[in-house]
């Protein structure tokens, strides 16, 4: 839904709302009495500011804005959830410590109020053209000789009922699909598979940045290298790199085998989905 309303929709009004309605879910979250209000604020109001304020926004405008370097535009957007968990992560547990959850909720709303409203009204442009700018040129010649970048191919309108049907979208879908889902399952489970090896709640917590820090460097490498290798190579270099990962967090018996096995997950993750979003982008 938020796909399609990006289409139709400045991107600034979207963002505007996403921002709402996660300072809305955060807030009921924080005056909360029975379970169902917590279900409500997760179910509706921070799914819907998650998606009309995050990555899917970011990478619309990224392609709308940059052309001869779009894979590098979309790399830098694809790192901000990596960026929150280093920053946000470590704060939530200190107002946690301090004003307990209900008062890190409140806190978090606030913040996304005055962060996010003023840039969706100030900042935020939906395109050049929208701004009052110059877009960027593109690049003299093709730096990838794909179809996805030939005139007709370029210049051609697709409806909702083509793009589902599309084939190639399908083929992207499944080929990263597999993969955020083992990223994400490693790490919701990581405190516990580091708590079963005999490590402690502090170990387990600096992995955390660790991991969030290489997922920051796969997206920006493989973006930059988007803009100038196959997609379809990179997309199997990072799943290399993510079988390479799970060998070495399987057979971990320590704490440098666990980092090594941290830095290779984050970073084939964040190249991953910095690969797919370039091939989706370009």
């Amino acid at each position: 839904i938020v796909g399609w309303l990006v289409d139709r929709t400045p991107s600034g009004l979207v963002v505007a709302v996403g921002g709402l309605a996660f300072s809305c879910g955060m807030l009921l979250i924080a005056v909360s009495t029975q379970l169902w209000e917590v279900l409500v604020a997760y179910a509706v109001f921070l799914s819907i500011g998650k998606s009309a304020a995050g990555p899917l926004t970011a990478s619309m405008l990224a392609v709308r804005w940059f052309s001869r370097r779009r894979g590098l535009a979309l790399g830098i957007s694809a790192t901000g959830t990596a960026v929150g968990s280093i920053m946000l992560v470590p704060l939530a547990a200190t107002l946690i410590a301090h004003i307990g959850w209900r008062g890190a909720h409140l806190v978090f709303a606030l913040i996304c109020i005055a962060t996010l409203l003023p840039l969706a009204i100030f900042v935020i442009r939906s395109s050049p053209e929208s701004a009052g700018v110059d877009p960027e040129p593109e690049a003299e010649a093709p730096l990838k000789a794909t179809k996805a970048n030939t005139p007709a191919s370029a210049a051609r309108s697709w409806t909702t009922v083509q793009i589902l049907c599309a084939p190639v979208l399908w083929i992207i879908v499944f080929a990263v699909l597999p993969f955020n889902i083992v990223t994400n399952a490693v790490g919701a489970n990581f405190g516990p598979f580091v708590a079963d090896l005999g490590f402690t709640v502090g170990d387990a917590s600096r992995l955390i940045p660790l991991t969030a820090a290489f997922t920051i460097a796969g997206k920006i490498t493989i973006g930059m290298l988007a803009d100038r290798i196959d997609t379809r190579v990179l997309l199997t270099a990072a799943a290399g790199v993510m079988v390479a990962a799970l060998v070495v967090l399987r057979q971990s018996t320590d704490l440098p085998s666990l980092y090594v096995g941290a830095a290779l997950l984050g970073f084939g993750a964040g190249a991953l989905r910095g690969a797919g979003g370039a091939e989706l982008g370009v």
